[in-house]
């Protein structure tokens, strides 16, 4: 599927941007903070590892966010 670029900064991620977006994030101090923040009782080597099993967006939404809320 092809988008327009002149939205490629606010457009959800491919699935073959997966993992190198969350390598990204996780080079961020802010993220993880965040990353503390969310999972307290959770070793940083832990969540980044669990992060970093994700390959796609429903991984990453079926497998981590669905946790979070529910």
């Amino acid at each position: 599927m092809e988008t327009n670029s002149e939205f490629d900064d606010i457009r959800s991620y491919r699935d073959e941007e997966v993992e190198a977006t969350i390598d990204r994030l996780l080079q961020y101090p802010e993220f993880q903070q965040v990353i503390a923040s969310v999972f307290p009782d959770r070793k940083k080597e832990e969540v980044e590892s669990r992060l970093r099993s994700f390959h796609t967006k429903r991984e990453f939404q079926h497998q981590l966010v669905k946790d979070l809320v529910y």
